[in-house]
């Protein structure tokens, strides 16, 4: 595998050099890096400052104490910047024998040997058997299998990213049925359809282990969704957090839309509007998917 180095926000790091085929995708590289995503990790470091920043106010824990794990790590780009510009603990893994080597490597390139763990494990494994402060999984693809034991594992914040936009958006219905036990309806606002089918996704996984959300903030950016995720712990914020499900009603005719609340509902098959057969979409997230300033529970 021959790598050359390069330099993303203030980390230095060795990445595959692809063949000279303009057609070849990132994807098919013995490691995965995407130049492409450069944007994703700029606001992934932000965001993810901006929490520890949240969770150091809070005077109970420590900036040492905090931990990171990036599940699907790949070269290592995400978690190297995670630790050298944010300055947090961070466990790095890949399934992959090339990508856990190459990953020991920019380790070693950073200097970051005590901050910075590499582990070459199942994400599921690995997520249940650790607990996080903060679960970044942003695998190829989508996060569907990974959203129980990320749930598990995350203890503050829940970064995720999902690239299956088409299942999510209701491009493919029965992929986004299958991958998210929701409808998706492949409207004019599409985007925003296939955010809410994930973090309905999420808010259900995490309502499963007695924990609530707060979508902290979430963009959809040409081929993938990501959110950021803020963890309550409690029976209390699980419950309150499904209060916040629900279905989109959707009038193909005429375009009205009504969205009703809860996991369980009543609704008219027609449009109060126009008289014509509606669709539905959901269970998805109805409430806010980010946030503009702190909020106190």
């Amino acid at each position: 595998m021959i790598c050359r180095t390069i330099v993303e926000g203030t980390t230095k790091i060795s990445v595959p050099v692809p063949p000279p085929d303009a057609n070849f995708p990132p994807s098919a590289a013995p490691v995965f890096y995407n130049p492409e995503m450069e944007l994703n990790r700029d606001i992934n470091v932000a965001a993810t400052a901006a929490f520890v920043e949240r969770l150091l106010s809070r005077k109970d824990i420590q900036r040492e104490e905090i931990r990171y794990v990036d599940a699907f790590s790949a070269s290592g780009i995400r978690g190297l910047r995670i630790a050298r510009e944010v300055g947090i603990h961070a466990t790095m893994n890949d399934w992959s024998p090339e990508a856990f080597e190459l990953i020991k490597e920019n380790i070693t390139i950073n200097g970051l040997e005590e901050k910075v763990q590499a582990t070459r494990k199942n994400a599921n494994v690995l997520l249940h058997e650790q607990k996080f402060h903060i679960v970044d999984v942003d695998p190829f693809g989508t996060p569907a299998p990974y959203l129980d034991a990320s749930a598990t594992s995350a203890q503050s914040m829940l970064s995720v990213t999902a690239t299956d936009t088409a299942p999510l958006c209701g491009a493919h219905l029965n992929s986004g049925i299958r991958k998210y036990a929701a409808v998706p309806l492949n409207t004019e606002y599409h985007s925003e359809m296939g955010l809410r089918v994930l973090l309905g996704a999420c808010a259900r996984e995490l309502a499963k282990h007695e924990k609530g959300m707060l979508p902290l903030l979430s963009h959809v950016t040409r081929h993938y969704v990501r959110s950021y995720i803020e963890v309550l712990p409690g029976t209390k914020q699980a419950d309150r957090t499904l209060k916040f499900m629900g279905f989109s009603i959707h009038c193909p005719k005429c375009g009205f839309r009504e969205s009703v609340h809860g996991l369980a509902v009543h609704i008219d098959r027609e449009c109060p509007a126009c008289g014509a057969l509606t669709k539905i979409a959901g269970p998805l997230w109805l409430s806010l998917i980010h946030i503009s300033e702190p909020t106190r529970r």
